[in-house]
């Protein structure tokens, strides 16, 4: 879904995504998250400009690098954690994406999704999946960005999401 915004700070196209799971390397799914990923690129290079203030955010299933997983060591190679998706993602850095939080953070290790099993949350056992990229002039206006973990508790009785919002402020 995308939404064009002509707020104080100029023009912004925000498009939201949901990518998908892929659920395994050996699952047929994969190779069709694989071609998805290959889809939203030719999508954003004939539709979305990287010279026009953009941000693409939303669940990417990726952890695009090590500081991205609690367990790079244990989980290299399976789902998330693969080359042929970490080379869909820098596909679209190389396009001119940036990754808002990594930019900002490069050596912080937070966590977007926790698994619901295991006390997983608790135990700072996350991924870092959920991502807000920007094209460079929206990166020129980003001001801050964080990773909201205290919305991921269990508030008010209600049982959260698996996962935190990314939250970027724009000057």
């Amino acid at each position: 879904i995308s939404a064009d915004i002509d707020g104080d700070g100029g023009p912004l196209r925000y498009t939201t995504v949901y990518c998908p799971n892929g659920k395994s390397v050996s699952h047929e799914d994969f190779p069709r998250k694989l071609a998805w990923f290959d889809a939203l690129a030719d999508y954003l290079a004939t539709g979305h400009p990287a010279d026009q203030p953009a941000l693409l955010g939303g669940d990417f299933n990726i952890c695009h690098g090590p500081l991205d997983s609690w367990n790079e060591q244990a989980f290299r190679g399976h789902i998330f954690h693969t080359d042929e998706e970490r080379a869909r993602f820098q596909a679209l850095l190389d396009a001119g994406h940036v990754d808002t939080y990594r930019s900002l953070h490069p050596d912080g290790q937070e966590f977007s999704w926790w698994d619901y099993r295991g006390g997983a949350f608790h135990r700072r056992q996350g991924l870092r999946i959920d991502t807000l990229l920007a094209t460079p002039s929206a990166m020129a206006r980003v001001s801050s960005v964080q990773i909201d973990r205290e919305f991921r508790k269990k508030q008010q009785g209600l049982t959260a999401s698996d996962h935190a919002p990314v939250i970027v402020e724009l000057d």
